[in-house]
């Protein structure tokens, strides 16, 4: 508990948690510093706690000079938090700024990106494998599918040609009786009559002349 350092914090004459460096929070840190450049350091040394001003270019160092930047790395040769290779197991070093890496050195880092590379191909490999799997099942399916249809338009076809073996064979036989039982009907029909009709229907279905043929047959045996 204390008073914030920033003269123009709102709570400034109350008393409240505040960080180490005499700040409430950090939005006062920065009106401070923004206000008072040269009063206000930016960091403190990592090794010595000393202020470290922010230089006019690039970022703010953690550290006050190379000495202590080397004292410290000696003293933290190795991760405090316990991190260690992903690869291998062991601690990882620490000594360089930036995100803390995930192996302990260059090699293990590629050995393992390997081993990704690997496995990944052979997940590739597993999925095509799979896949072709499919595909030769579909195409069993299709082909099976393709049979039934060949099939069925055989049986359609079988019975398309019944159908019209028998539709020849009732307009023959309504020709038939036509010319047994009014025969003046057949003498010069007219084509768009009822006999010029089945005479015509006749000869589709039955062929050509099959009309003439039976009219002719039917006369001989009625006289």
């Amino acid at each position: 508990m204390g008073y914030c350092r920033w003269e123009h914090c709102p709570d400034h004459d109350r008393e409240q948690p505040v960080w180490p460096d005499g700040f409430c929070s950090n939005r006062c840190r920065q009106q401070a510093r923004a206000a008072h450049p040269d009063r206000i350091p930016a960091a403190y040394c990592r090794n010595c706690g000393k202020p470290i001003r922010k230089p006019p270019v690039g970022p703010t160092p953690d550290w006050c000079g190379p000495k202590c930047r080397l004292i410290w790395n000696r003293e933290h040769s190795l991760n405090g938090t316990g991190d260690r290779c992903r690869e291998c197991g062991e601690p990882i070093p620490l000594g360089q700024r930036g995100p803390e890496p995930a192996y302990c050195s260059r090699n293990c880092a590629q050995r393992h990106r390997r081993k990704e590379r690997r496995d990944k191909s052979g997940r590739r490999t597993m999925q095509n494998t799979d896949m072709i799997s499919r595909l030769d099942t579909a195409a069993e399916d299709l082909s099976m599918r393709t049979d039934d249809i060949v099939r069925e338009a055989g049986r359609l076809h079988r019975q398309d040609e019944t159908s019209r073996t028998r539709t020849g064979d009732m307009i023959a036989r309504m020709l038939m009786l036509a010319t047994r039982h009014a025969p003046d009907t057949i003498q010069d029909p007219d084509p768009n009559g009822f006999v010029g009709r089945l005479r015509a229907e006749c000869e589709q279905a039955n062929g050509a002349g099959t009309s003439d043929r039976i009219i002719e047959h039917n006369r001989l045996a009625d006289d």
